[in-house]
């Protein structure tokens, strides 16, 4: 949940013409593949990573084809990661949280004795926080960015 990124495009054709052609398609991201398959009234964009061995997180997309006035379509995107990678950057968000908040919270008692440490938290509450800041965005959030642009090229 606290990974989703939300996406919304428009498209000039219709939402049946839309899902057709892009059904079944794949797509590569940094050298990875991505199938589109057809569920229900939507489609979603799976990324293949059984053979792969790198430590990432990778998004798994949802689209759904809204109908406008004028023929043409709103096409609604959700990208969250993979129940299998969506534990560890979850526990490392909240860590850094609670590093911070425990490092304000001994830095505003103004005691002399846990200075040291009320430093020390914060740094790693802001160092780390930063570091995962970057990390997610030149992995996870990128995969999104180049599954949106392909998608919003071939609408």
């Amino acid at each position: 949940m606290i990974f989703r990124k939300f996406y919304s495009l428009k498209s000039s054709r219709n939402p049946d013409d839309l899902m057709k052609h892009i059904t079944g398609q794949h797509l590569q991201v940094h050298g990875l593949d991505f199938e589109i398959y057809h569920v229900k009234d939507e489609l979603k964009i799976i990324p293949h990573a059984e053979n792969d061995d790198s430590l990432r997180t990778i998004p798994i997309t949802h689209l759904k084809f809204i109908k406008n006035g004028q023929g043409g379509s709103n096409i609604k995107m959700m990208c969250k990661p993979r129940k299998i990678d969506s534990g560890g950057p979850t526990l490392l968000a909240i860590f850094l949280m609670l590093a911070l908040v425990g490092g304000i919270a001994l830095f505003l008692r103004h005691d002399e004795n846990y200075m040291l440490a009320a430093y020390i938290l914060t740094g790693i509450g802001v160092v780390g926080g930063l570091l995962f800041y970057m990390r997610l965005h030149t992995g996870y959030y990128d995969y999104c960015k180049k599954i949106r642009d392909w998608v919003k090229s071939h609408s």
